[in-house]
């Protein structure tokens, strides 16, 4: 028998081991010789070939070797069983009597490889949107060429780097935005993050012919006119999202249709879901505005509002999700970055300790995910500002060296041991752009000191 890793499973390596993902949900953590088992669960090689080459590597017993082999895959297969109890699709890994190809690993045993990793391909946009985090507008003059991208992606490629999220500015406003997903076709899983102001009907037919594209995120802030173009600075700017949604409906990538809630907006959460419903949209997601950026200091939210933001949505998608439209919050939860599970923010205010304590871990931002500026910065995220090299000046490789990683990667999520009782610590839901954006407001934040101490670079 040939074990294989299961349809729309992904091996993560990492100097650590490894993790079992199916989507971006982390089902299974797997030690060194673990991650080495699944790593030859390619559909080549039978258990036996597995346990030899296993036995050979570690210098075993070839007997002893088939014991663990046969409990370590008995067990994964038990685990996910567990997880997806309520799902036709079961196990992490199934086995065929026959050779097949259907091996999904990435990642590296050397270094922590980013699986995501969002390129902002320009800051070039057509829009003024009064919250944009990357003040995008006319691109700065030093902006990587294209040439230099191509050999960015290339080496994320070779390194283990899984999916690349194009955005901006608007990646549609680079001049050699195709040149960059011909380059991106059959290595990555791409997404491409837009306003949909570039969408004609030959852009969209482009788009729907690359097999490597899974999803086109178009940006619509309101059910009307008024309402989006206020946001979006531009009067033509809510017809050209609609469009864009209209000639993309129907076609292969999936589309999602991203809407960001503030005061202006947030009494047409639900009549902006029905529109992008019509539209022929497969994904709604509304979140809270992060305070950077054009909208920093502009927008604040209370704890009440955004409880109540929280539970509008999740009464959404309970009124309108069916099997062809999906309504869920955009906004980052510890929780699902680490067991699949959507918790609520009233759950979290209630009972946030225990569940912090019982998942531990923090979003991934700077180790797992990183995005990278225009001009070859590498941050952790999008709203965080914390340097960690520039692929401009040296290699991906070396960037990836950095202690910054490292730190990232041992930053604990705003928990009780560090927080005390600070109000705000659950609303921070494990994403270190949100705490350290609500701890700019407290200057006795523990949090942000706890930050700061380990972080090098933190400002």
């Amino acid at each position: 028998m040939y074990p294989v890793l299961a349809e729309k499973r992904m091996l993560y390596l990492t100097p650590e081991g490894g993790t079992v993902f199916i989507g971006n949900l982390p089902l299974q953590r797997v030690n060194p010789t673990g991650a080495s088992i699944l790593e030859l669960c390619n559909g080549k090689n039978t258990t036996d070939e597995i346990c030899a080459a296993l036995a050979e590597k570690y210098d075993d017993d070839i007997a002893r070797v088939t014991r663990i082999v046969d409990q370590f895959l008995e067990k994964s297969k038990r685990i996910v069983d567990q997880f997806l109890e309520k799902s036709k699709e079961r196990g992490n890994i199934f086995l065929t009597e026959e050779p097949s190809e259907h091996p999904l690993i990435c990642g590296n045993r050397e270094l922590w490889v980013p699986y995501y990793v969002s390129v902002e391909l320009t800051k070039k946009c057509d829009l003024h949107c009064i919250h944009c985090y990357a003040e995008a507008g006319p691109p700065p003059v030093d902006e990587l060429p294209t040439e230099r991208w191509l050999k960015v992606l290339n080496e994320l490629y070779h390194l283990g780097t899984l999916t690349v999220n194009i955005t901006g500015g608007d990646p549609l406003a680079h001049p050699d935005i195709f040149d960059v997903l011909d380059f991106c076709e059959e290595k990555f899983h791409v997404i491409v993050s837009t306003s949909g102001y570039r969408i004609d009907k030959d852009t969209a037919r482009k788009l729907s012919e690359y097999k490597s594209i899974e999803t086109i995120q178009v940006s619509l802030d309101g059910p009307d006119p008024e309402t989006h173009n206020s946001i979006r600075g531009r009067s033509d700017s809510f017809q050209k999202a609609v469009t864009a949604l209209q000639l993309l409906s129907g076609l292969e990538p999936e589309v999602h249709v991203a809407m960001v809630v503030l005061p202006v907006n947030e009494d047409k959460i639900e009549e902006t879901i029905t529109l992008a419903k019509r539209l022929g949209a497969n994904v709604f997601g509304a979140g809270r505005i992060y305070s950077v950026g054009r909208a920093k200091g502009k927008f604040p939210l209370s704890v009440e509002k955004m409880v109540a933001l929280d539970k509008k949505v999740t009464e959404l998608s309970q009124k309108y999700s069916d099997k062809t439209f999906i309504v869920r919050r955009r906004d980052p939860n510890v929780l699902q970055h680490t067991i699949g599970e959507d918790i609520s923010l009233e759950d979290m205010l209630k009972y946030g300790d225990a569940l912090m304590k019982a998942v531990g871990g923090n979003c991934g931002a700077g180790y797992r995910s990183v995005f990278i500026q225009s001009d070859g910065n590498v941050i952790p995220c999008g709203m965080l500002d914390n340097v960690i090299g520039n692929v401009a000046k040296t290699s991906v490789r070396d960037v990836l060296k950095s202690p910054v990683i490292q730190a990232f990667k041992g930053l604990a999520a705003p928990h009780a041991d560090i927080c005390g009782e600070c109000s705000t610590r659950f609303l921070c839901s494990g994403c270190h752009a949100l705490a350290y954006m609500y701890s700019e407001k407290n200057p006795h934040c523990k949090w942000r000191r706890y930050y700061e101490e380990r972080v090098p670079c933190a400002e």
